[in-house]
This record gives structure tokens, sequence and C-alpha cells, in this order.
């Protein structure tokens, strides 16, 4: 089994925003595995970054100050299961997901783009393996 960890804008989206848009690409990114990698359909799973925010544990001695850096620590944790990481539209202007372009880099992890240049999000840049 193939891991792709997905990493999405979500500043500023609804939870239905970005449900509909990791099912949207599901399908495009295995697609670019496929291709970039040779890797088998059915042998990819995608890791999304989505939260199930009834189901997180707070500690009500050490309450969460950013919410923001909770969860890019949790999307970090799932990251560090992949194989690759797929940055989706708009990757470059959200802090999140520049924090887990750095950590790729640094820690040589495969990495696929959107390419605003096909819309839709049907076709896949380059990839790049981190130096």
């Amino acid at each position: 089994m193939k891991f792709v960890f997905i990493s999405l804008p979500m500043s500023g989206k609804t939870d239905k925003e970005i449900g509909h848009r990791l099912c949207s690409i599901n399908g495009a990114v295995k697609k670019a595995c496929v291709e970039k990698f040779g890797w088998k359909w059915d042998d990819i799973k995608t890791i999304d970054n989505f939260w199930d925010h009834a189901k997180i544990e707070d500690n009500p001695d050490m309450p969460v100050q950013e919410p923001c850096v909770f969860y890019l620590g949790g999307a970090l944790q799932k990251m560090s299961r992949a194989d690759a990481v797929y940055f989706d539209e708009g990757w470059e202007h959200a802090n999140g997901c520049l924090v887990e372009r750095f950590v790729a880099l640094k820690y040589d992890i495969p990495a696929l783009f959107y390419n605003v240049e096909y819309g839709g999000g049907d076709e896949i840049g380059k990839n790049e393996r981190a130096n």
C-alpha cells in the first residue's frame, strides 16, 4: 500500500467545502501517482487533513491557545505516514501548507503539485524529489 498525504488550504472554508474538495481531487491524486511513480491504482490510499472536531480530546489543564498550530501538529503526524505529498491549489498561500512543504523538503518526501494551468485539479503539474 502507498499513502499520499493531501495538503489542502482550509482557512475560511466550511467543513462541507473541504470535504467536497477532498472528494473531487481524490481520483486526480491517484492518477498522478500512477503516472509519476508507477504505483498501482488499487494500492494507493490518500490521507486527508480533515479533522472531526468532536473527536479531538482537549486537556482542560493545558488549553489550546492556537488552534491552527494544534491542527498542524496533527497534520504533520498524518504526513509522517505518507510516501508522497500532494499540494492542492493555493497551497503556496496557506501557512499550514507552507510548513508541510518545508517538512516534505527537509525529510525528502516526494511532492506532487496542483497546476493552475489545467484548472479544476484534474491534472497535476510536476513531481519532484526533495534534495
